[in-house]
């Protein structure tokens, strides 16, 4: 679904406007304190933002890596058919009327069930919710977002000084699993983008598991950095997480679709 994401976000010393006029000084720490945080609507459901929507937030506010693992969607237990959306949308209305997006959207999926079918799926249902908060730490934050999304855990990979968080589903990840030491011939460093490339031995060990990687004209792009995955027991977490340190805080990575058929892009 394409709803909009209305943010309204205070950090000290600037006001932060959802035009995005100003640029904050971003957060470097758990520990720091975020003045004010409003999250109402998003862009991945109805009535509410997901947490997709906090992780597009979080990265705005924070000098670090925050990666997320969507958990496994599946067609037959987490579909939204059109039918579905234009009912929750009604819904909406009659609660508390709509946006002019999602009158927009409502009037598209009325068009696509006089056309396919009221039954037709065109994603999946995710939890919504509403998150205003004043005066929280970065780390407090995490807590309260994944307690709004119970199916969700987060851990920090880094360190207290350098984080890397990772949001992940509570039930099960489908990055535990060890990749083998990728040693280079004479050498530990090898380049990332021959790793992830066609053929890359990442690339590889992803597509075992069903994961391919996403790159798009502009974006997505596999960072150009030096990676020393020549080390015993590493997961496939662990080796994502080393990748967009390796590029820098502003790196993160993103694992989503369905089950059988995975898709990781870096942002």
């Amino acid at each position: 679904m394409n709803l909009m994401l209305f943010l309204v976000l205070w950090l000290p010393p600037v006001h932060v406007l959802a035009s995005g006029a100003a640029v904050p000084d971003k957060a470097k720490t758990l520990d720091e304190v975020l003045s004010h945080v409003e999250l109402k609507d998003g862009a991945e459901g109805f009535g509410g933002a997901t947490i997709e929507d906090a992780v597009v937030l979080l990265r705005r506010l924070v000098d670090f890596p925050v990666c997320i693992e969507l958990r496994e969607f599946t067609r037959e237990s987490d579909g939204l058919t059109i039918g579905a959306a234009i009912d929750q949308l009604d819904a909406l209305r009659a609660k508390q009327g709509l946006t002019p997006m999602e009158q927009s959207q409502l009037k598209r999926y009325e068009e696509l069930a006089a056309k396919q079918g009221r039954s037709a799926v065109i994603g999946f249902r995710k939890e919504t919710f509403t998150l205003v908060e004043d005066r929280i730490t970065v780390h407090s934050l995490l807590d309260r977002l994944t307690t709004l999304d119970s199916l969700y855990t987060w851990e920090n990979d880094g360190t207290p000084k350098s984080p890397v968080i990772v949001i992940e589903p509570k039930q099960k990840s489908a990055l535990d699993w060890v990749v083998p030491p990728i040693c280079g011939q004479g050498r530990e460093q090898i380049s990332a983008t021959d790793l992830y490339g066609p053929g890359g031995r990442v690339t590889q060990q992803l597509q075992q598991h069903n994961i391919s990687r996403v790159e798009m004209s502009g974006g997505n792009k596999v960072p150009d950095v030096q990676l020393n995955l020549c080390v015993d027991h590493l997961t496939a977490r662990d080796v994502l997480n080393l990748t967009v340190k390796a590029a820098g805080d502003q790196n993160s990575w993103s694992l989503s679709g369905i089950k059988g058929l995975r898709w990781l892009s870096f942002q």
